[in-house]
């Protein structure tokens, strides 16, 4: 494919998404046992990747830490411009993170979400 460089984010915070938080969320605190897991692979990501480059004999893959950037503004949302982080854009129930979405009647700076497809319909009300 002639790539130089592949930038690898690894996971970010599993527990802390609104499906997540809904389901599973003690004290409004993000699931520990996702966050555990997303612990448990960000590290050993960084060692593949740090041991395929050795294979390699050059720096291919650059590993980011995903979780502690997303940490960063699941934690103070309003320093990023956002009013919540642990609500979803559109749905049913606690943090509306529970059934699909059925329209799309909101702030880009109310909510973040971290899905693709949530990207994808965000990108046509931003840019």
């Amino acid at each position: 494919m002639g790539a130089r460089r592949v930038l690898v984010t690894g996971t970010g915070p599993l527990g802390c998404v609104p499906a997540e938080l809904a389901q599973h969320s003690r004290a409004d605190e993000c699931a520990v046992e996702l966050q555990r897991a997303a612990g448990l692979f960000n590290p050993q990501l960084v060692q593949m990747l740090s041991g395929l480059n050795d294979e390699l004999g050059s720096v291919v893959f650059i590993a980011k830490n995903a979780n502690d950037m997303h940490m960063d503004w699941i934690s103070n949302p309003q320093a990023f411009g956002f009013v919540t982080s642990k609500v979803a854009c559109c749905g049913q129930g606690p943090y509306k993170g529970i059934g699909l979405c059925q329209h799309r009647t909101y702030a880009r700076t109310e909510m973040f979400t971290r899905s693709g497809i949530h990207s994808i319909l965000l990108r046509g009300l931003i840019d």
